[in-house]
This record gives C-alpha cells, sequence and structure tokens, in this order.
C-alpha cells in the first residue's frame, strides 16, 4: 500500500512547522524536500491531497520562501502515475524525475545515485534558489 499524499502532506506541514519556529529564533533557512514513490498513491484521502496543496500555497504565497525552497519527487516506475501525484498535490511534474525499474539493478543504483547527487548538491548550494514545484 501506498499513502503518497498523507506522507508528503505530514512532511511539509512538520517542516513549515519547523521552519517557522527557526525563523522566529532569526535563523535563516532552507528547506529541500525529496520525494520517492514506487507506485501510486491508494491510501491516502482526498484532504491529505488537499492538504499539500495548502501547504504549497503558503510557501508560494511567501517570496522569502520561494527562494529557499526547493521540492524534487523521484518516482520508481511508470512515469504517468507521477505524471499525475504532481497534478494531484499541485506539483510542477516538469520536474519530476522518473526512473524504469525494468532496468538491471546495477543501472538502477547507478541512476537513483547520480539523482541523490543532484539533490545534494541543490541543497547545499547557494546558487540553489529557485524552485520548480
Amino acid at each position: 500500500t501506498t499513502s503518497l499524499y498523507k506522507a508528503v502532506s505530514e512532511g511539509m506541514q512538520s517542516l513549515i512547522k519547523y521552519r517557522e519556529d527557526l525563523e522566529k529564533q532569526g535563523i535563516s533557512v532552507k528547506c529541500n524536500v525529496f520525494i520517492t514513490s514506487d507506485g501510486a498513491d491508494n491510501m491516502s484521502s482526498q484532504a491529505d491531497c488537499d492538504m499539500v496543496k495548502t501547504c504549497l500555497n503558503k510557501i508560494r504565497s511567501k517570496e522569502a520562501w520561494m527562494r529557499s525552497f526547493t521540492i524534487s519527487f523521484l518516482g520508481l516506475g511508470e512515469a504517468s502515475i507521477f505524471r499525475q501525484a504532481c497534478t494531484d498535490m499541485g506539483l510542477n511534474h516538469t520536474a519530476l524525475v522518473t526512473l524504469d525499474t525494468t532496468k538491471s539493478r546495477d543501472t538502477l543504483k547507478k541512476e537513483f545515485r547520480a539523482h541523490m547527487g543532484v539533490v545534494s548538491k541543490s541543497s547545499s548550494s547557494s546558487a540553489a534558489s529557485t524552485i520548480t514545484f
């Protein structure tokens, strides 16, 4: 079973609250959300999906947050499933990366590591101030 929307919703809500707490203390914050899934959501409620959209709208409404939030989505499997998930949650599906799970295990490991390297570099680089979510 996959509760993708619920997991993203809970993660986004927690991250926003944590960010707000740090900012109240005068701490400058950058946020990097990395979503990974191997299947379509089949357990979450519509309310979970709507909460993701609410969180994204909150981020998009704050100019300072727009420059310091990165959301990446890596789908393992059929790309159309993850494009639909992006649409459902209000994410930009053009920034979605998918890996074809019919490839060999070694090829998948290599591609996964390459994508994780990009995510790691973007979260540590001060140049990574744009967001495509």
